[in-house]
């Protein structure tokens, strides 16, 4: 099957599947299923558009962040701006966390640390946040590191089965 058209549609049932569009997309290209310079993805949070760009990377404008505690959804407190949670303490897992709330369609805590390697038991503390009560529908978490002004070092907690490394 070849598909030649300026826009292909797709269905993924959240955001969160995004890794799984983006690499069925670089797949299909390889095996020159589909050759479109975009391709419309439509999830439950909304349709989202990946870009094919001449140097073989994909582009994808996620749209605006949900920030709104209650919207992500989470039951920690907001305390900032617009109902949101920015670096809210949680005690989870006997340690206590500095966590922000944010949906791209699915929930994500996201947790600076200092140091990755040291600062946390990934295989112990990522499923006891992804599965902690003030997430009612659970969450993906992204431990993060600041490398430089422009780096980022992240471990990404899904589905409390597995790290991953392309989460959004």
């Amino acid at each position: 099957m070849y598909i030649k058209s300026r826009i292909v549609d797709f269905f993924v049932t959240q955001r969160g599947c995004l890794l799984s569009v983006v690499f069925f997309l670089s797949r299909s290209l390889s095996f020159c299923l589909f050759a479109a310079e975009s391709y419309r993805v439509k999830t439950l949070a909304g349709p989202i558009i990946p870009v094919m760009n001449d140097d073989g990377t994909i582009t994808v404008d996620m749209g605006e962040p949900i920030l709104v505690a209650s919207k992500v959804p989470t039951t920690l407190e907001s305390n900032f701006e617009g109902d949101s949670v920015v670096e809210q303490t949680l005690k989870c897992n006997g340690k206590t966390w500095s966590v922000s709330a944010v949906s791209m369609g699915n929930p994500h805590a996201i947790i600076f640390l200092d140091d990755l390697e040291t600062d946390i038991d990934f295989e112990s503390d990522g499923p006891a946040l992804e599965s902690c009560p003030v997430f009612p529908a659970r969450t993906n978490v992204e431990f993060v590191q600041v490398l430089s002004d422009t780096h980022l070092k992240m471990k990404v907690m899904e589905n409390k089965e597995r790290k991953t490394d392309g989460c959004p």
